[in-house]
């Protein structure tokens, strides 16, 4: 199968492929993991159309966008409050000549944009996406739009920490970076960066990098969860856990028994 723009998302592309929306999908819940390489379709998001928005423009593809997209416009015509101020962000970040770079590059050495590439890792076939590549300064870049850059509570890292680890962006990075460098049949990958801009009123922005001895550390890291990995996709093994929290449990859940005020009382 030949990974295109139109098949990318596809359930077919998703079952004969890991991805890494589906690597991160498994680190949280393996029964979501399960359930959508099945066919379960989530709510449509708020949040994922506003990063669409962000992408096609760095695509150059933003008025194809919004022909595709009816809903982001109010009944009158006009965009709706939010893509409006999208707008603005777009404009202030245009004038940023290094956040620019990261995604377009030069005259001399132009971004390729939106480059889709597969190849076998760990056993596994792999598809990935990137937003843009510089291969002459040894460059590849992912748009990230993101509420703010805030730390958060991650229970995984048993402290707060910035948006990027706790969405676990970094194995994102780290697959694109490995999976771009065995498909092109490169010695060393090119150093993944996540261009950061906020949603905020006024928009903040960030260039984030990731070192060779990161990409490494997480490369090990996502090696180690293959196997399990694997059981899952073959249906073999100890069934899949279920987090109890994401929107694929919560349309599954079945209640069993009453629970004790007490005990709930001690969650977080």
């Amino acid at each position: 199968m030949i990974i295109t723009r139109e098949n990318y998302f596809s359930k077919e592309a998703n079952n004969e492929y890991m991805g890494s929306t589906q690597f991160k999908r498994f680190l949280e819940c393996e029964a979501a993991f399960v359930g959508y390489r099945e066919g379960f379709e989530a709510n449509p998001n708020p949040a994922f159309l506003a990063g669409h928005y962000f992408h096609a423009w760095n695509e150059g593809r933003l008025k194809e966008f919004k022909l595709e997209h009816s809903e982001i416009y109010k009944k009158n015509g006009e965009l709706k409050a939010d893509f409006k101020k999208f707008n603005d962000i777009i404009e202030l970040v245009s004038k940023d000549k290094m956040f620019m770079f990261a995604l377009n590059g030069n005259k001399k050495t132009p971004a390729k944009k939106e480059a889709y590439y597969t190849a076998e890792m760990f056993g596994i076939k792999w598809k990935i996406m990137i937003d843009s590549e510089i291969r002459e300064h040894s460059f590849l870049a992912d748009l990230k739009s993101l509420k703010d850059f805030k730390f958060i509570y991650s229970n995984d890292y048993g402290t707060y920490v910035h948006p990027v680890a706790y969405y676990n962006y970094n194995y994102q990075m780290a697959i694109y970076s490995e999976v771009h460098r065995i498909a092109n049949g490169l010695e060393k990958g090119l150093e993944p960066h996540i261009v950061a801009l906020t949603k905020e009123p006024v928009a903040n922005k960030q260039i984030i990098k990731f070192s060779e001895e990161r990409i490494q550390e997480d490369l090990e890291f996502i090696k180690s969860k293959i196997p399990r990995i694997i059981e899952l996709m073959a249906g073999t093994g100890e069934p899949p856990k279920s987090c109890g929290k994401c929107e694929y449990c919560k349309k599954n859940k079945i209640l069993k028994e009453a629970m004790d005020f007490e005990e709930i009382n001690e969650r977080r």
